[in-house]
């Protein structure tokens, strides 16, 4: 990868120039370390998009699996994430490393649209015959209407710093692994992601 041989002569740089001071230069290379940051997450996710893996399913709890998922995220002092899933401990046959992901980018999403007002993210989830449906609602900023049949479109962003590729990526795991994703919003009012899967009927959910 090219980008690791940038990142090196960077370093090296600025290893040489720490002994001089050029307190100038070396902020340069600061920022040029971040914005070869940011170029290497648009490689990843289009590699994460072009060679997406077939899942690897196994049985899951989806409790534990969301945990998982929420350890991940880093939360700005005024936003709050509450699961209500009651206790019950719905089974999943899925691949957990997808759903992580996958759940993992919906609430880092919806941390985002919250992080300048604040806020709160709920989690619930709603059984159906054989699939469970996951709500993910926060009080962020919304979606305008005319993006919310684009936004699960690759190359379709509205971030300053984005490709548009993480929630292409996100729909394609729900799918392969026999679910569906959709969205509903409202400008000013919040977000909710839903997110169907099937569950493992081999083990009906515990209260």
């Amino acid at each position: 990868n090219p980008l690791n041989v940038i990142r090196n002569c960077a370093y090296l740089l600025e290893m040489s120039l720490n002994e001089k001071q050029d307190t100038e230069v070396i902020d340069s290379l600061k920022v040029l370390d971040k914005q070869i940051d940011a170029a290497n997450k648009i490689v990843t996710d289009l590699l994460d998009f072009t060679r997406i893996k077939p899942p690897s399913q196994s049985r899951v709890v989806l409790n534990e699996l969301l945990d998982e998922s929420m350890s991940y995220l880093s939360l700005p002092d005024n936003v709050s994430v509450h699961s209500l899933l009651n206790g019950h401990r719905y089974r999943l046959h899925t691949d957990p490393d997808q759903m992580n992901r996958v759940f993992t980018n919906i609430m880092t999403n919806a941390v985002q649209a919250m992080k300048e007002t604040g806020g709160q993210l709920t989690i619930d989830a709603e059984e159906d015959t054989d699939f469970i449906s996951l709500h993910f609602n926060d009080t962020g900023c919304g979606i305008p209407p005319e993006n919310l049949e684009m936004i699960f479109e690759p190359l379709f962003t509205t971030k300053p710093k984005g490709i548009g590729l993480g929630l292409a990526i996100t729909r394609r795991l729900v799918e392969q692994n026999g679910g569906s994703i959709s969205v509903d919003s409202e400008l000013n009012k919040g977000t909710t992601f839903t997110v169907k899967l099937p569950l493992d009927r081999r083990n009906k959910p515990d209260a």
